[in-house]
């Protein structure tokens, strides 16, 4: 199974957190713009960013697993998710500081990217852009971090789903999800973005431990 990735919001210059840089329309893969984000507008005491964007009110230090994107998810986690004993590779680029569970083939039949989005300007950066996106969807906090739904082209249907998670004002961490489809599709292939928010869950406590 081929890995496509919801686009990552660095004003869509920064598409790599699991490979490549595109959008899916009709099954043909067609290359992304690019665009520069500016800084979140971090000066005011409103509860949004320049752009529209909820603030984070309870900043998560992640730099120690910015170090080690492979390390968000622990063994036990990456059990309880359903990829059993499944190694996590490094899949980071100039873009954002990545890591790529690929259990295509495997039970769960899951692919699961997580990246740190570097010098995307925050959730601040992903509202910039909104109107580029097919998928554009505010969600419930995670462990109180804002998150949203996004994707250059919506396609949960054929279970995939990104969610983008604001981990300070000018970061944000990018969950993404891919499922097997075909004849023995993936268990959960209906409900990617639900995978893509437990996987953030776990993360995010990850996080925090090592902080």
């Amino acid at each position: 199974m081929a890995v496509r990735v919801p686009a990552i919001a660095v004003g869509l210059a920064a598409c790599a957190v699991l490979a490549g840089c595109s959008t899916t329309t009709g099954g043909t893969a067609t290359g992304t713009s690019t665009a520069s984000s500016p800084p979140a507008d971090t000066a005011s005491n409103s509860t949004t960013t320049k752009h529209g964007a909820p603030r984070v009110t309870t900043p998560v230090d992640y730099a120690t697993t910015e170090a080690n994107p492979c390390g968000a998810l622990t063994a036990a986690q990456v059990t309880a998710l359903g990829l059993g004993s499944l190694q996590g590779r490094d899949n980071s680029s100039a873009a954002a500081k990545a890591c790529l569970w690929a259990d295509e083939s495997g039970p769960s039949g899951l692919s699961i990217g997580e990246g740190f989005v570097v010098g995307g300007g925050g959730l601040d950066g992903v509202y910039l852009l909104r109107s580029s996106y097919r998928l554009f969807e505010p969600q419930a906090p995670v462990q109180g971090q804002p998150a949203l739904l996004i994707d250059l082209a919506d396609n949960r249907s054929r279970g995939e789903c990104g969610l983008a998670v604001g981990l300070t004002d000018t970061m944000h961490m990018l969950v993404t999800v891919q499922s097997r489809t075909g004849s023995n599709p993936a268990p959960r292939i209906g409900e990617p973005c639900a995978v893509a928010r437990e996987v953030a869950d776990a993360m995010l406590t990850t996080i925090k431990k090592g902080s």
